[in-house]
């Protein structure tokens, strides 16, 4: 990532963070099904949760 699009992302996350709930509860999006991960851990619950259990899954995602 540049240093540039870092700085940008660090100085806009706060105010996308109280936007994007607003945008999100529109009408036009309702069929929008949105997932908050907020840990490693719960990123790791949630792939297990909608993938298949498939040979050779792991050594893919690592």
């Amino acid at each position: 990532m540049s240093p540039g699009l870092f700085l940008y992302a660090i100085g806009t996350h706060a105010r996308r963070r109280r936007t994007y709930p607003d945008l999100l509860g529109r009408p036009e999006f309702a069929h929008l099904h949105v997932v908050r991960l907020r840990s490693p851990r719960a990123a790791d619950a949630w792939l297990e949760a909608i993938m298949p259990q498939l040979p050779g899954k792991a050594s893919a995602l690592s």
